[in-house]
């Protein structure tokens, strides 16, 4: 449901793309003309505002790309309710330990070459890993701000 909806009750009409010449009256055509050029205005900074939110959101979207999907494996300790399961988590792993079937994968053969431990995690929930040495850095130079030195460094664990 749209905002338009819930404040008025029924959906917005639909806006048509004006042709140029389809009315017979002038001053009709031209108020049409400014209207499609406003439209198209509204699109455009639409179009931009969604783009700055999007690389904006992006910037703090944490990037999960390389991480396990899963870990483990773990023992089910018990059925909770019709669809999840009560696991047995390592003491240092700070999450619930329940989870939906849809989380969880079953071990197949013998052979599972699992990561040893949970990635650590701070008291708030955050990975706190360890760093074991500097690889390289750089320092990039920007106009207004001077200049940045940027770290490459190699990270204890999983992570």
């Amino acid at each position: 449901m749209t905002p338009f909806e819930a404040l008025y009750g029924y959906e917005p009409p639909t806006i048509l793309d004006y042709i140029p010449g389809t009315t017979k009256v002038a001053i009709v055509d031209e108020y049409l003309h400014q209207q499609q050029g406003i439209l198209r205005l509204l699109k455009e900074n639409l179009l931009l505002a969604q783009t700055r939110m999007k690389s904006q959101a992006d910037k703090h979207r944490k990037h999960g790309k390389l991480a396990p999907k899963f870990y483990g494996p773990f023992q089910i300790v018990e059925k909770v309710g019709a669809v999840a399961y009560r696991l047995e988590l390592p003491e240092e792993a700070q999450i619930h330990n329940v989870f939906h079937v849809f989380c969880l994968k079953p071990k197949l053969g013998q052979s599972v070459l699992p990561i040893a431990k949970l990635p650590p995690v701070d008291s708030m929930g955050h990975l706190s890993p360890e760093p074991i040495r500097i690889l390289d850095q750089r320092t990039i130079k920007k106009r207004r701000q001077g200049s940045t030195t940027k770290v490459l460094v190699q990270w204890d664990g999983s992570t």
